[in-house]
This record gives C-alpha cells, sequence and structure tokens, in this order.
C-alpha cells in the first residue's frame, strides 16, 4: 500500500460563510537557550509550530485575529 506524508495543520471554521478552512504550521524557529528550557521541560523542539496572529478564509476572503487555547 502507498503511503503519504501527514502535515501538522490548524483547522478552523469562517464566521462569516461557515466554510471549514486548515491553515499548514510552520515550525518554530528556537534559539538555542530556548530549545534547551523545552528539552528540559521535557518537550521535544521539533514539535514546536508557530500559531498565526491573524488567518483569512480562502473561500470569502474575510479576516479574522486568532485566539489560540492548546489543549495540552
Amino acid at each position: 500500500m502507498p503511503s503519504v506524508e501527514l502535515h501538522r495543520a490548524f483547522i478552523w471554521d469562517c464566521d462569516a460563510c461557515g466554510r471549514e478552512n486548515i491553515e499548514r504550521t510552520s515550525p518554530a524557529r528556537l534559539s538555542d537557550d530556548e530549545t534547551e528550557e523545552i528539552e528540559e521541560a521535557g518537550i521535544d523542539p521539533e514539535g514546536c509550530v508557530l500559531v498565526p496572529d491573524e488567518v483569512t478564509c480562502k473561500f470569502c476572503e474575510a479576516e479574522f485575529d486568532v485566539e489560540f487555547e492548546d489543549d495540552d
């Protein structure tokens, strides 16, 4: 069976048109000190991603500020 590569993403619903949008994540660029601090906290720095400040609906082009709650 062929395989695929999964990518991390944020999924959000547009409050203007109701359509589902997907925003792919970008890896966080961490300094050596930040990487060390994160590793000391028991977190894999490879899993750290940037959260966008704002998003635009790909269907109706409505723009929104982002409120982010980490479920972890």
